[in-house]
């Protein structure tokens, strides 16, 4: 019995010997993952500076053909259409800007937030360029005094759409893959029709984002999105059905989501601003969304937009008030304490009427 104990088949001092390693041992899709997470991370700390023009536009199609086509088609990003919307975007570090214009109408908005106030300016008469303030105040007062429009636009608006090549729903996709929420399904690595290596990562998600002051949850399902190991993972596409749920919705809100991004790898036709040698990652130049939603008619109502990337770094003054021939805005000193204000004024009257009365006496005195 001893002896059975003490000198094990080898076989089995082999099993026990290596089974530690076998359960540590990395599953290749959570290596792959740890690559794409070092890219993104690339992709979001080089364009931390970043400035892109966007164009928006709604129709009515019978079919989801017309956008697969729109997608496909790398000449649609040159494509003559009529659009609805033109909206702009610049980012500086932790300054940014929204402008949005509706085409045929004269009003142009534009929200500012710089390193030390946010504003909001109007612009009635486009061709003369005469802004006029609508509120100017500290940052704290963002979200409160002046509605904000820079946390929508990161999870549905305009920053989400520039931020496409390393962000998704306006949270950088090293911190998505990263959360809980998070479920990764499979990577599947293949080489496309064009001869690039491409992954398809397949993963669902949720998260919650405020619209319009309300709380709505996002879930991602069936989602695949496509990055370029070769080239720091970038984004390429993403395809994929969300559901918006909450409170203020009627009942829960689903459609197809779907963008490309395009990159600039050769080094041709680069924007003059943009110096190629200060990044190590590809440079976007344009992406196309498309979002379509079922109609009651068995068709479906799909939203194009159109993301130009360009000025690669804006300059301060265009987070500023005074370059929009508006005068500077400057915090107000503090308020003065109140109650020794009053014991100011009431011991200087005290005194005032001691000095009346004292000579008051004196006079009496000598008559």
């Amino acid at each position: 019995m001893n002896g059975l104990v003490v000198k094990l088949p080898p076989l089995i001092l082999i099993v026990f010997a290596t089974s530690p390693l076998v359960f540590s041992q990395e599953k290749p899709d959570e290596t792959l993952l740890k690559k794409a997470i070092q890219g993104w991370k690339n992709f979001a700390s080089e364009f931390s500076v970043w400035q892109g023009s966007v164009t928006y536009r709604i129709w009515s199609i019978e079919k989801d053909d017309e956008a697969t086509d729109f997608l496909k088609n790398s000449d649609s990003i040159n494509k003559p259409v009529e659009w609805e919307s033109n909206r702009s975007a610049k980012q500086k570090h932790q300054m940014l800007l929204i402008e949005n214009q509706t085409t045929g109408a004269d009003e142009r908005n534009l929200y500012a937030l710089n390193k030390d106030y946010c504003f909001h300016i109007l612009n009635d008469t486009p061709k003369k360029n005469k802004w006029h303030l609508k509120f100017a105040g500290p940052k704290t007062d963002l979200g409160e005094k002046m509605t904000s429009p820079f946390e929508t636009s990161k999870e549905i608006g305009v920053l989400r759409l520039i931020q496409a090549p390393w962000a998704f729903l306006g949270t950088p996709l090293f911190e998505v893959v990263s959360g809980p929420s998070f479920k990764l399904i499979k990577i599947a690595q293949r080489v496309d029709d064009t001869g690039v290596n491409i992954a398809e990562i397949h993963f669902s998600y949720s998260t919650n984002i405020t619209l319009r002051e309300k709380k709505i949850l996002v879930e991602v399902e069936n989602a695949i999105l496509t990055a370029l190991p070769d080239h720091q993972w970038a984004v390429s596409a993403f395809d994929g059905t969300i559901t918006l749920k909450g409170e203020s919705l009627n009942k829960p809100v689903s459609f197809r989501s779907r963008y490309k991004v395009g990159y600039n790898f050769d080094q041709k036709n680069i924007p003059e601003q943009i110096n190629q040698s200060d990044f190590t990652v590809p440079i976007p130049i344009y992406a196309i969304f498309t979002k379509s939603s079922p109609v009651e008619d068995g068709g479906s109502a799909t939203a194009i937009n159109l993301v130009k990337f360009n000025n690669i770094s804006p300059p301060d003054e265009d987070f500023m008030l005074a370059h929009y021939n508006l005068p500077e805005w400057k915090e107000a000193p503090p308020p003065r304490n109140s109650l020794l204000f009053t014991v100011i004024v009431l011991n200087a009257v005290l005194i005032l009427i001691a000095i009346v009365c004292f000579y008051y006496s004196r006079k009496v005195k000598k008559n």
